[in-house]
């Protein structure tokens, strides 16, 4: 046997052992890949808490400016937000629809930079890849007991799947916010109900799953 022979069948590999080491990797890969995801901390959760902690925040900081949402005897707090400001805040962006939407972008950026803002609507993108959705509700109390939604899809480069929708990955949350400027969250949004019960446990997902659905059936029961 020559040297380079000697070499290669001392050390090199047989198609048998590759296999074997191959199912190794697959079984240890297996084991490890559920505890890992115990570990890596939720990013959508973080977001999630991190999102509903922002809208709490610029709310009461409107709400308790009486210049913003004073009350006149026809409407209070955020019931006024088609109503325009005082004459001290005479641009016209602050009225009608977009109101509240153009205040809030204006306190963000003490919390979050804003990357892109939607030409048809009150949409907009911050730098952490979140996006923000408000529709209106206001004037129409017999149908609502809320005057705004927000809509957050906490990963915009992917389409927006809530947990009560049939998919795998969720990234979109829904809160509604009251006349007070309180944040609460729909009766079908579990996963979100679940987060915010435990805002300190960052990891663990399976564990907001698992309650996600014990909020769900005790919806039902």
């Amino acid at each position: 046997m020559n040297k380079r022979n000697f070499i290669m069948k001392k050390f090199g590999f047989t198609l048998s052992e590759l296999i074997v080491a191959m199912g190794i990797v697959g079984v240890l890969a297996a084991i490890t890949a559920p505890i890992l995801s115990e570990i890596i901390p939720n990013q959508d959760k973080i977001k999630v808490l991190k999102a509903y902690k922002t809208l709490t925040d610029i709310n009461k900081e409107l709400i308790e400016d009486n210049s913003l949402y004073m009350t006149d005897g026809t409407c209070e707090g955020f019931n006024c937000i088609q109503q325009p400001l005082n004459p001290a805040y005479s641009d016209s962006k602050y009225s009608g629809d977009t109101k509240y939407f153009n205040l809030f972008l204006d306190k963000l950026n003490s919390y979050s930079i804003v990357q892109q803002v939607s030409k048809g609507g009150c949409t907009f993108t911050t730098e952490d890849g979140m996006e923000w959705w408000f529709l209106f509700y206001a004037g129409y109390p017999s149908q609502t007991d809320f005057n705004l939604r927000l809509i957050l899809n906490t990963d915009s480069s992917k389409e927006g799947c809530a947990y009560y929708m049939d998919c795998k990955n969720y990234n979109t949350h829904i809160f509604h916010i009251d006349s007070y400027g309180t944040v609460q969250i729909p009766a079908k949004d579990y996963l979100t109900k679940a987060y915010l019960e435990n805002p300190h446990r960052l990891n663990g997902k399976k564990k907001d799953l698992a309650r996600a659905e014990e909020l769900k059936s005790e919806s039902k029961s």
